[in-house]
């Protein structure tokens, strides 16, 4: 059985609702109680504080701004409030509309949020910022063509652009079954922001998933050739061979692999995920553990 390859690699994109594993969130709870009741503190400090100005002097932009803190605090009910309240008292201020799509993303409320855009982005079209949510709200919709059309302006206008953004174009590309297109929009990334290995990555994923795996390889040998430590790419170098039918070559690699990964500290090597990769190797190799 030829070791699977996932189309993208596993990240965490702003903005982007995902699931988190039970484990990593009784991690951060351990970990980061201080730090959390800290922030959130201080945010119910700063929204006092601004509640008090509100009761003196109300104002839309004091509602904005609370209303932004609320979003930050994660009570969006009481942030959309404020954004109402910033509105109606000044109907011009147009960052209402944005800061109302933003927080709206975050409540899972797509569709609410792409009218707020829409409005916001008649208004100022030249806003880097809100072409990215705005594409990103698409991708949460499935209108991948508007998405698409809102990454390339958010890439055309911003002159140091994320590279989340060229990995999320990508996603919504491959999803209309457009992988050339996706390849070609890495590439753009990869000139513009240099050898990323995470574009690298998706980049090497959606060739060998259209077969083109020497393609693939020759983007391996470039993220290896930045590496000092490259066990773990020479593994998915394996992979790529092993896929492409090359079984000796792929072994070879393995080797190479399972020798970079020996040589390393015992600090280093007894980690889990070097643990589980060494393991790994050798079953591909079919050597038995070391005692």
């Amino acid at each position: 059985m030829r070791p699977g390859i996932p189309l993208f690699p596993p990240r965490f994109l702003f903005g982007v609702v995902r699931v988190i594993p039970v484990s990593i969130l009784l991690a951060a709870i351990v970990c980061g109680v201080s730090s959390e009741a800290s922030a959130h503190g201080d945010l119910d400090g700063q929204i006092e504080m601004v509640s008090r100005q509100l009761d003196k002097a109300p104002s839309a932009a004091l509602y904005l701004k609370r209303g932004e803190l609320h979003h930050d605090h994660e009570d969006f009910e009481a942030a959309l409030a404020d954004y109402d309240r910033a509105a109606r008292l000044n109907p011009d201020l147009d960052a209402v509309w944005f800061a109302r799509g933003r927080t709206l993303f975050r409540f899972g409320r797509l569709q609410p949020a792409r009218d707020a855009l829409d409005v916001y982005l008649k208004k100022k079209p030249g806003h880097a910022d809100g072409f990215l949510l705005r594409a990103r709200v698409l991708s949460g919709l499935k209108d991948y063509v508007a998405a698409v059309r809102d990454f390339d302006r958010n890439l055309a206008l911003t002159q140091q652009p994320l590279p989340e953004c060229f990995l999320e174009r990508a996603e919504a590309l491959v999803a209309l079954g457009d992988k050339d297109s996706a390849v070609k929009g890495l590439d753009e990334g990869l000139g513009r922001l240099g050898n990323l290995t995470t574009l690298q990555s998706a980049a090497i994923a959606i060739e060998v998933a259209l077969g083109r795996h020497d393609a693939a390889l020759v983007r391996t040998d470039r993220v290896l050739a930045d590496l000092r430590r490259k066990e773990t790419w020479l593994t998915r170098r394996g992979e790529i061979l092993e896929a492409a039918g090359r079984r000796e070559e792929a072994l070879r690699t393995y080797e190479e692999a399972l020798s970079a990964l020996e040589q390393l500290s015992a600090h280093h090597r007894n980690i889990k995920p070097m643990q589980e990769l060494e393991a790994r190797l050798r079953q591909l190799l079919g050597k038995t553990p070391p005692v």
